[in-house]
């Protein structure tokens, strides 16, 4: 599991809007209270404890945590507070109660966290777009409460805050399915998976997962041949052809155009691009607007080294859907092997436009950024890469933090850069370039 989405599942426990009723806290048998030791009774110790008892599940002391709190006026004006009684009141399965407690802490507007230091160090109030998680957690516990379409709603408004939470949009392809709106569905899964591929979502969210699902095995496997993941790919697609398969009465759509694309994915794993072209190429000829054909044509003809070939494939596919940032990525790596490093760039910012924390796309606009010159700009662009997502895992933190360094080096930060440059070599000791720069800085 991806650590850092589940950090932010968890903090995302804790935030949302209305008039909540938090009655008096009586403890008894029935009661577990909030033991935060010898700490001083302060509302940031009680949301710390509480936050830390969500990670271990123990929800009954986190609710008791997550009330004490609440105590104090200044954690009223807390979203995370009011979010993370929601979280624990959902576990509980009082959803209604958890509803009230998400929208609190969406009401409340430029909220204050009692805790709260961001990275720069420079804030501690919520931006509109820390908001998502909570749209997030109610939208779930709408759908625990059979509320299918209100759920949705609150999903999309999640994802319009964070448009590359994979999270949401595995959970919005589960509403639409249960929707019948299926194609929205498959689509939704699939970019579940290409957000965060580092997810199993079949076993954190195997409850959600109707046993006839298809389209989730479908929406996965899509999202795997995006990024090169062709083995998981054909594991997906298999689940999915076993469902339909048990099940003759499901209708599935488009299922000429795929059976050709898994065959194509299926050459791909078996190391033959020739032959997956000719049968991504049939799968375009039977639906010409199937995005994901076109742009697993453009990969293949990346992978053959002919990069003309290959933009004009993701723009085919990026024709029909704007919104693929891995077609957007790819076509920024073909734009730089034919060293139009403009072009390249301006298909980087596409894609993190999309995907706010793609790292290898942010990684690979710093390195142009830097050959330009631009270094101010490269260096916000490695800074991201390296407090991003590798989506496509092809770069690692140590490179975009070598990338910081030698930035900061050109830019005569050389304390900076020092630092950077040791940071570099925590992570890989090993790694020359980056002596060589520390040997400098000396």
């Amino acid at each position: 599991m991806n650590s850092k989405l589940f950090k932010l599942a968890i903090a995302g426990i804790l935030l949302t809007v209305s008039e909540l009723y938090i009655p008096p806290i009586a403890h008894s048998q029935s009661v577990i209270a909030c033991n935060i030791g010898s700490l001083p009774p302060q509302a940031a110790n009680y949301k710390l404890r509480g936050s830390r008892l969500l990670r271990l599940n123990n929800n009954e002391e986190a609710l008791d945590c997550f009330r004490q709190a609440l105590r104090d006026d200044r954690a009223t004006k807390d979203p995370q507070v009011w979010n993370g009684l929601g979280v624990a009141l959902a576990r509980l399965r009082r959803f209604d109660d958890a509803i009230a407690a998400y929208d609190r802490a969406i009401g409340i507007r430029d909220g204050v966290v009692v805790d709260r230091i961001n990275r720069l160090g420079n804030s501690n109030r919520l931006q509109p777009q820390d908001y998502y998680i909570f749209w997030f957690n109610k939208g779930t516990a709408l759908g625990d409460l059979g509320k299918t379409e209100d759920a949705l709603v609150s999903i999309n408004k999640a994802i319009s805050l964070n448009g590359s939470y994979g999270p949401a949009w595995f959970y919005r392809g589960v509403y639409l399915r249960r929707l019948g709106r299926n194609s929205e569905a498959s689509n939704a899964y699939t970019k579940a998976t290409a957000f965060a591929p580092q997810l199993s979502y079949n076993l954190l969210y195997r409850e959600q997962i109707a046993q006839d699902d298809f389209l989730f095995w479908q929406g996965q496997g899509i999202g795997y041949t995006r990024i090169g993941r062709y083995k998981d790919a054909r594991v997906a697609f298999n689940r999915s052809n076993q469902i339909i398969q048990a099940n003759p009465n499901i209708a599935v759509a488009n299922q000429e155009s795929y059976a050709f694309y898994y065959e194509g994915v299926r050459f791909l794993d078996e190391g033959n691009p020739e032959m997956a072209l000719n049968a991504f190429d049939k799968s375009i000829q039977v639906k010409p607007d199937f995005a994901e054909g076109w742009h697993a044509k453009g990969n293949v003809y990346s992978s053959l080294g002919k990069y003309r070939e290959a933009i004009a494939a993701y723009d085919q596919a990026l024709k029909y859907d704007s919104n693929l940032h891995n077609s957007w990525f790819e076509r920024g790596i073909a734009y730089t092997r034919l060293k139009q490093p403009q072009m390249a760039l301006s298909s980087y910012r596409k894609a993190t436009d999309i995907a706010s924390d793609f790292a290898e796309a942010w990684h690979n606009s710093g390195r142009i950024l830097y050959d330009l010159n631009r270094y101010p700009e490269a260096l916000e662009a490695f800074n991201m890469a390296i407090a991003g997502e590798a989506l496509r895992g092809g770069v690692e933190p140590y490179e975009s933090l070598f990338g910081k360094s030698v930035t900061l080096y050109a830019m005569k930060r050389y304390p900076e850069a020092r630092t950077a440059v040791n940071e570099t070599l925590k992570l890989n000791p090993n790694f020359k370039s980056a002596i060589a720069l520390r040997n400098q800085l000396r």
